[in-house]
């Protein structure tokens, strides 16, 4: 089934999970080339984001949100790749602020939904909303503390607010969690937390 989007999709999240991120994308990229949803967009974007090519994620977010611009994960992805590929701390802004508000209005349809939650208290730890972050990363920790992608993003918010410690000590867990480990060391929300000598205890061993 060459021509089907959704193999080279699956293909790309094997690779992804796999850890050969440069497989990803070109399987992703060749689902994109098949077929332009907003998901294929959004994995070669992501893609692109850990393999440092900022510029080109945000591109490419740009056309998931064009697509899908009611969902918050997309809209946080795009801030999160404009607040480091430099000169766009404006729209770095503008985009957490909608990806907040439209986390806000899932939660009225659900409020226990961990996830979202999580992705709420980093957008809100972005704009410098330092009590609300911490209030909803407690919050999404207490509904689900198994969770490893909640878990990533408690590392984000206190990492951005400046608590390395508690930063850290998320990512381990995190990673005990099943949080991927060789994207640690290219991650660029983690930059705060990069050249503390705890965090190279936590990577693959090719990358320390």
């Amino acid at each position: 089934m060459p021509d089907d989007p959704r193999a080279h999709n699956y293909l790309g999240a094997a690779y992804y999970e796999g850890g050969d991120l440069a497989k990803a994308a070109e399987a992703w990229r060749t689902s994109l080339a098949l077929q332009p949803t907003a998901s294929a967009y959004s994995n070669v974007a992501t893609s692109s984001y850990y393999l440092g090519r900022l510029a080109d994620a945000a591109a490419l977010y740009e056309k998931a949100v064009a697509l899908a611009p009611e969902d918050h994960r997309v809209r946080g992805n795009l801030a999160d790749a404009y607040a480091h590929v430099g000169g766009r701390d404006a729209d770095a802004t503008e985009s957490y602020r909608k990806a907040a508000a439209l986390a806000a209005e899932r939660l009225r349809i659900n409020p226990a939904d961990a996830g979202a939650t999580s992705d709420l208290a980093h957008y809100e730890a972005r704009l410098g909303r330092a009590h609300d972050a911490r209030r909803l990363i407690a919050d999404a920790l207490k509904r689900d503390p198994k969770d490893p992608y909640v878990r990533y993003n408690a590392a984000l918010v206190a990492a951005r607010l400046g608590a390395n410690d508690a930063a850290l000590a998320e990512i381990e867990r995190a990673v005990a969690l099943g949080y991927p480990r060789y994207l640690l060391p290219k991650d660029p929300g983690l930059e705060a937390v990069r050249q503390e000598p705890r965090f190279a205890t936590l990577l693959p061993p090719r990358d320390k």
